[in-house]
């Protein structure tokens, strides 16, 4: 009998979700630690707020439902976790393509038009979903990044949307199945991003669907307004559609023919 031990069955499959599992722990304990030493630099005077700016943090991080967001629109939104301090620990585990995608985005007089760590955030429920708060497009889709970019960058000229978050942007299949998107996603399929207008920004709301409407088609324009109050916007194609994924409930039709996404 030979000496040489077998494997159990299966645990060559478990091996990836450990490895994944382990990421995401590493990337956890920045979170904490990020979030700890914030709490040290907090003036004595701002003591009082600390657990409501974590209580913040760990809600973004834990996925709070979309469409919970329905009634909190009009609050306050909690601050996103996965800040450029986070995504400075995770690039420097994806220097390489990181630092090509970037060199992309230069080729293309698209380079800081939207900060790096908000244009690579995968799904808000990263981290129930056990993935990573970062997620780099293939390069096969950044044509669909250029096309996407392109867009904002038109409508930032426009002073349609002149100041915007993104909250969300690519993410795999697994991902965007686990964060409860649709099967056919353009956050996987191609391109696309979910923002909010910062703090202080008018609501774009009425100018987007303007656009839309007049330039929309040119552009192969997608958008959607989530009732968390998060907008949708890709390049996919013309269409437009509300929170049962059909023109029924969409919020620029106003007495157009209803399309779907």
């Amino acid at each position: 009998m030979s000496g040489r031990r077998t494997a159990a069955p299966g645990a060559r499959a478990r091996c990836p979700g450990h490895a994944r599992r382990a990421r995401v722990a590493a990337v956890a304990a920045v979170v904490a630690l990020v979030a700890a030493t914030a709490a040290a630099a907090q003036p004595a005077g701002a003591a009082d707020m600390g657990p409501v700016a974590r209580a913040a943090d760990v809600a973004d991080a834990a996925g709070a439902s979309e469409a919970a967001g329905a009634a909190g629109a009009a609050s306050p939104r909690p601050r996103d976790s996965r800040t450029a301090e986070l995504f400075a620990a995770w690039r420097a585990a994806h220097e390489a393509a990181v630092a090509a995608f970037a060199a992309h985005l230069r080729e293309h007089g698209l380079a800081g038009l939207l900060p790096l760590h908000e244009l690579l955030r995968s799904a808000s429920d990263w981290r129930r979903c056990e993935a990573e708060p970062f997620a780099l497009p293939p390069a096969a889709q950044w044509g669909a990044v250029v096309k996407v970019l392109s867009l904002l960058r038109e409508l930032r000229r426009a002073g349609v949307l002149a100041d915007a978050e993104v909250h969300s942007a690519y993410r795999g299949a697994t991902l965007n199945r686990c964060a409860g998107g649709a099967a056919g996603s353009t956050h996987f399929i191609t391109f696309a991003v979910d923002l909010t207008p910062r703090a202080g920004a008018p609501d774009p709301g009425p100018a987007l669907c303007d656009f839309w409407r007049t330039h929309g088609p040119r552009w192969q324009m997608g958008l959607s307004r989530y009732p968390s109050g998060r907008i949708h916007i890709d390049t996919w194609r013309h269409r437009t559609w509300g929170a049962d994924h059909t023109g029924r409930t969409a919020f620029c039709l106003a007495g157009l023919a209803p399309a779907t996404p």
